[in-house]
């Protein structure tokens, strides 16, 4: 088994190896090579929600806050999360702004520790230690998934005893993904000979 995803795949790709790992071990997971996912989130988006700058990114930040929280063990109260009306994940992607400070309510700005914690049971980058190689990859320009996710993915990882790699590239979310893609068929292909 060989895993690959790009962005929110990329999270999943990496989900998906760990929980492989600890319910599958008779199908081992060869390598993982993944593009700029989101592997920290719970560093990232209490923060977010403060930020008082326009985002062209906001309804896909709001739709992993929906999400999230949705299914969380101890959700927030939408009213206390949205200053306007969320009833569902379409209603999480219809920002009626793109600058967050106008769409969280004040209730989330005051206290944004919360999503922290509701984003930190699904972060990737320590807890665990991989089998399997992993190659990640990121643009050093990457305003949708900072590159520090992948960051702190490899330092995370290395530590539980991970063998992982991080490719940097000059670009965003989306300049890497030729290279992504060729440098993944060559890392695969050395695994298959290996």
């Amino acid at each position: 088994v060989f895993l690959m995803g790009w962005s929110e795949g990329a999270g999943a790709g990496m989900a998906t190896q760990k929980l492989m790992e600890a319910t599958l071990p008779e199908v081992p997971v060869n390598g993982g090579s993944l593009l700029a996912g989101p592997y920290h989130m719970s560093n990232r988006i209490g923060r977010f929600v403060i930020k008082d700058r326009e985002d062209e990114s906001i309804s896909i930040y709001n739709w992993s806050v929906y999400i999230h929280n949705h299914f969380a063990d101890n959700p927030i109260a939408a009213e206390s999360l949205w200053s306007y009306p969320v009833e569902n994940e379409k209603d999480a992607l219809r920002v009626p702004s793109t600058n967050p400070v106008d769409i969280y309510a004040d209730a989330i700005k005051a206290d944004y520790h919360q999503l922290d914690v509701i984003f930190a049971a699904s972060d990737l980058h320590t807890g665990w230690a991989p089998k399997g190689p992993i190659f990640l990859h990121s643009g050093k320009r990457d305003y949708i998934v900072p590159h520090a996710h992948s960051v702190s993915a490899v330092e995370g990882l290395r530590s539980e005893g991970a063998n992982i790699f991080l490719y940097e590239y000059e670009g965003d979310h989306y300049e890497p993904a030729n290279d992504y893609f060729r440098t993944t068929m060559k890392d695969f292909s050395l695994l298959m000979k290996g």
